[in-house]
Formats: C-alpha cells, structure tokens, sequence
C-alpha cells in the first residue's frame, strides 16, 4: 500500500510543504527560493513589476479557489504554481479546489496566455489525468469508472499533442506516455501498460533524462510479488540517479518491508525523511519496519505480538517508536488510508472498536478525502481489520459479513480465510471451516493460530471418519485416517503445541494424531505433558 501511494503521482513532481502556518503576508521576493517558487511552509506567487511576492500558506490556505485563480491569472503565475496549489489544496481533501485550478489550467484558453510554457501544461494535464486515473481505480461503479478513464485518456491525449503539434522534429515528451501507462495499468492491461513504460524509457523529460519509467519498471515487478527484482531496479535507478526524489528510497524500503528485511527497510525510510521530513508515505513506513521488526511474527496480522522476558524493553522501545512514526504521518495527512489502517491495527490490538471503525468506515465504502484514494487491497485490509474487532466482541454475524467483504474486494488477501474459519468453527460448519483454514495455512505457514486452528479441525474430521468406519475417537491402522494424513496432522500440531507451552489441548490432539501415525512413544509423551493441563473436555 505505501508503494502503490508513492507512485500515484509519478508524473508529475510532489509539493514540499509543511504544515502549521500563519495567514497570507507580503513577503520581499529578493528572499524567497524563486527555483521552485516553494519556501518552507509557504508557497510565494510574484507580485508583477516588483520585487514582492504573495505567501499562501499550505496550511490555511483560502477557502475561495476564485480568489487565488484571480491571483494567478492576473500576475501570470508559472504554471508550475498551479500545479504546486492544487497539489496542496487535494493533499488537505480539497478537491473541489484542486479540479477548479486545473480546469482553468487545462483549458485551451491557457496556450493563449502561455504560448512556450509547453512542458508546465503537459504537467498539469497529466497530474489531472493522474487524478482521474487514481479515481477510476477505487471506483466500484463500472459507469463512473470508465467515466473517470476515459477523462483521463482524453486529458493525455491532448498533453500528447502539444509537442506533436510543435515545430518540425520535436521529439515526444515523456510524461504523456509515462500517464498512458498509469491509465492501462489501472484498466488491467498490463502487458500494454509495460510496453508504454519500455518505450517511455527511450524518451525524455523536457530534453532530461527522467527516473521514473525505472520506477514503473520496478513497481510492475513490486506488484507481481517479485520483490527481490523490483528492489534490483530501484538500486539501479538510484545508481544511475544519485540525485533522484525520495520515492526511490521509498520503492527500495517497500520491497525490503515485504522481504522481511526491516533493518534494512527502516534505514531506507529513514534516508528518505532526510530528504522530505513531511513524507507521510516515508513516515508510515518507518512505523511499520519499526513495529513488523519488533513483532517475532514480522508483518503476521494474525498472530498478536507482545513482548517478554529479556526482550521486553526492546520490544516495547520499537513499538514505541512505530507509534510515533504513526503519529506523525496522521498529523502530516489524516486522510491518508493505509496510515488509518495500520493505526486501526494498533487499536484493535489495544480493544478500542470505535476507533478502529471511525478509522475505517470511508475507507471501506470506498470513499473519497484524501490525495489518493484507497485501492482494493486496502479496503480489503480495512475490513479485514473492522472483522476482527467485530469478532472479539461475540458478533459473528457482523465478523462473517465483513470478512466475506474483505475477501471479495482482493481475492490475493488471504488473512480473511482465517477469520472465516474461525466463524465456521464456531457456527459448528466444520467441512466450510476446513476449506478456509487450508487456504489461511498455505498462505501463513508460519502462523500459530493458523497451524492451531488447522490442526484441530484435522483432528475433527479424522475422528469423524473414524467413527464412521467403525473405530473409535482414537484409532489406529485401517479404522485411522491414516499413518501418512495423522502425520500430517501430528506436524502441525506439534509446531502449535511448541509455540504455546500452555495450550495443553494441543498436547492431547497432538497425542491422538500421533497415536493414529502409529508413533506410540511420542505419543505417550505427548498425552504425559497434555495431561497437567487437566482432564478433556
């Protein structure tokens, strides 16, 4: 998710801004970095035939758009400010301010006025058609789906043609195609969306040479879970980029989040705050590196962690820190959905449902209020997680609804086959629970719950067909399972039994199992230690 949000606007540059700001001032233009047109927490429009400059603070910037498109007509503000105040307007969920800016940005009236800046009206283009793009993906309603596609397509058609309309033998700019690209990914062309990307990387960026298409190179092998060589390209786009924006290091710290390399992922998150200290992807990342590698689960949401023993101020200096990396990253964008998410895990962990669900309950539906909206996955992640919190409170019904959400928005998002095991079980469903907990096992291996539930639910359907042959709960040889399935059974239950020393059941299931294999010594020793856990029940 950190990943996917970084690249939401790979075709055009980020804003750097930082919040908490005063009122619009005059300020000398003589003093501000006139490069970029930004300075700190302000964002300076020059004052025509002096040596002044308006400074509209990002964060208390005007609630009538009219006025500061007013500004930028009359003094012929860059277009480049354009972009920077809509960006600043959207990252606050103004996005009714943000289109009002790049309509009248984009509208053919502007070559009128700004005739050479053929490079500032591709950006805006594409940064629009990125927006749409973005909006097409989360959007659930087909119509309003192509809607939002085909204005972004039409938006790159016409960024495409403002160089193909220039002077004889000027080449194809970069951004256009680099957009297509973004638009045919979201459609689920990706074979034509890496064509466009393999092109895009012959072309240039304004006559410079351009980062990005290695960026989408690596994010298409991010997304196909080859997260050794999507780490490969983002090195090489940072050997052949030494100076490239801190989305470089924030592809680098994904792919090392998702390796389980977390040490090393922090330290990239780390590399890119010093570049862009208000980098909420960058700050969501370090909490997660930091609260993953304080986990001896890692990134296993179904295993609760908690620390102990020796390890214990370790483990609860990490979360600590993780904590306020979160913290910090809401404050930078509340609206941000996999910042709400992650922080939705830590109040489930700490029993607090009505935080979870207020953190929740847009992302689920799918609704708007951030600078990029949620993608499936996370909306999959966020029911997932208000299942949970359903779950620990008694109510099934809500729990299976929501996880049956969960799985439906992203059918690769295997942690809600766990908690609709888990219902099945309690439903007495044992067949449905037995297909679920398969699937929870093949995707979290390592998982204890998963193993114990699975486990357990061997052992009901082994006793099951026990019976049914005419054995007993227990049985050895024809009337069994099984040597080859009760050893099967007795692997997994014994990796449950050795994680959690006090879950005796285990030990006793663990005996039957073993006994059915024919391991008889073992499971005497099994049903000795099971045995202090007191009498079955």
């Amino acid at each position: 998710s950190t990943l996917d949000r970084a690249f939401a606007g790979v075709c055009v540059p980020r804003v750097h801004c930082t919040p908490r700001v005063s009122p619009i001032r005059r300020h000398s233009a003589m003093a501000m970095d006139t490069g970029a047109y930004v300075a700190g927490e302000s964002i300076y429009i020059p004052i025509s035939g002096t040596d002044e400059a308006v400074a509209l603070n990002v964060d208390d910037l005007p609630e009538n758009v009219d006025d500061v498109l007013g500004l930028l007509q009359a003094e012929l503000s860059p277009l480049g400010l354009w972009l920077d105040l809509a960006k600043a307007y959207l990252q606050r969920g103004k996005e009714e301010h943000f289109r009002a800016i790049l309509e009248t940005g984009c509208s053919p009236e502007i070559e009128e006025y700004y005739p050479d800046a053929k490079y500032q009206r591709t950006c805006l283009m594409c940064a629009f058609a990125s927006y749409y793009t973005n909006l097409g993906s989360a959007e659930p309603d087909k119509i309003n789906r192509d809607e939002h596609f085909h204005r972004a397509e039409s938006l790159l058609n016409q960024a495409s043609l403002i160089r193909r309309n220039g002077a004889p033998g000027e080449k194809e700019e970069q951004l256009p195609v680099l957009g297509m690209a973004h638009l045919k990914m979201a459609r689920g062309d990706t074979l034509e969306a890496e064509k466009l990307i393999d092109a895009a990387r012959n072309l240039k960026d304004d006559g410079a040479e351009n980062v990005a298409p290695m960026l989408w190179k690596a994010l298409f092998l991010f997304r196909r879970a080859a997260f050794g060589d999507a780490l490969q390209w983002y090195r090489r786009a940072l050997r052949a980029h030494p100076s490239a924006p801190a989305t470089v290091r924030l592809g680098i710290g994904a792919c090392q989040l998702r390796l389980g390399q977390f040490a090393e992922a922090l330290k990239a998150f780390e590399r890119a705050l010093s570049l862009e200290p208000q980098n909420p992807d960058a700050l969501l990342g370090a909490a997660l590196a930091e609260l993953h590698g304080a986990s001896p689960n890692g990134d296993d949401d179904l295993d609760e962690a908690g620390g102990g023993g020796e390890s214990s101020v370790a483990y609860d200096a990490a979360v600590e820190r993780g904590l306020q990396y979160l913290e910090r990253a809401f404050n930078v964008d509340p609206h941000n959905p996999a910042t709400r998410v992650a922080l939705a895990k830590h109040f489930l962990v700490a029993n607090d449902g009505d935080a979870v669900a207020k953190l929740t309950e847009t992302i689920v539906a799918g609704a708007g209020g951030g600078a990029v909206a949620a993608t499936n996955r996370l909306r999959a992640e966020a029911s997932f997680v208000r299942a949970r919190a359903a779950h620990k409170n008694g109510d099934l019904a809500a729990a299976r609804s929501l996880y049956q959400a969960a799985a439906q928005l992203d059918e690769t998002f295997a942690a809600p086959a766990f908690g609709l095991a888990q219902v099945a079980l309690a439903r007495g469903d044992v067949k449905a629970a037995g297909v679920f907990a398969e699937k929870a096992r093949a995707a979290f291996p390592e998982s204890h719950s998963v193993v114990r539930v699975y486990g357990h639910l061997r052992r009901v359907e082994d006793d099951a067909r026990s019976i049914a042959a005419g054995g007993g709960v227990v049985s050895v040889g024809k009337a069994g399972a099984g040597a080859g399935r009760d050893a099967e059974t007795a692997a997994a239950l014994r990796r449950a039994a050795d994680a959690d020393a006090s879950d005796f059941e285990a030990r006793l299931e663990l005996g039957d199992a073993l006994l059915g294999a024919g391991e008889y010594a073992r499971a005497s020793a099994a049903y000795e230690r099971g045995a202090g856990g007191g009498a079955r029940g």
